[in-house]
Parts: structure tokens; sequence; C-alpha cells
């Protein structure tokens, strides 16, 4: 083994080191790309949650403007002189 540290060992351990951070560098990478891909994903499937849950709450407002507007029918119905079953119009 030589005393003094030639340039072929300094140039062997520089490749070395490089090569070792080029792997560390793409797994890195890959590990991102992976990362990004789950993200993605998840806030897809959140996506389809929250448009589910919008077109059930649309669908909810529409029934509720739809009883307040039977109960605006049937007071006016009694302000004309109608007979208005309560019973029969509304389940509850």
């Amino acid at each position: 083994m030589p005393k003094y540290v030639t340039q072929e060992h300094f140039d062997a351990s520089i490749a070395g080191v490089m090569n070792r951070f080029d792997g560390l560098q793409s797994e890195v990478r890959r590990e991102v790309r992976d990362l990004v891909t789950e993200m993605r994903e998840g806030f897809r499937r959140a996506d389809e949650r929250f448009n589910i849950l919008e077109s059930k709450t649309d669908a909810i407002m529409q029934l509720l403007v739809t009883r307040q507007e039977m109960h605006n029918l049937t007071r006016e119905l009694r302000h004309l002189g109608g007979p208005v079953d309560d019973k029969k119009v509304f389940l509850s």
C-alpha cells in the first residue's frame, strides 16, 4: 500500500462516492414520485366524495325548499277557506 494517495486512488474514491450519490438520488426521486402519486390519488378520491356529498346536500336542500313551498301552499289554501288536512299533506 502506498504511503501517499495517488491520483488514481483519489479518482476511484470520488467515482465510488458519486455512484453511491447517484443511487441515493435515484431512490429519493422514486420515493418522491410515489408519494406524489399517492397524494394525487387521495385528492382524487376526496374530490369524488365531496362531489357525492354536494349532490346529496343539493337534494336535501331541494326537499326542504319543496316542503316549505308545500307549507306556504297549505297556508294560502286555508286563508282562502279551502279544506286542508295536514296529515294527508305532510308525513310528520
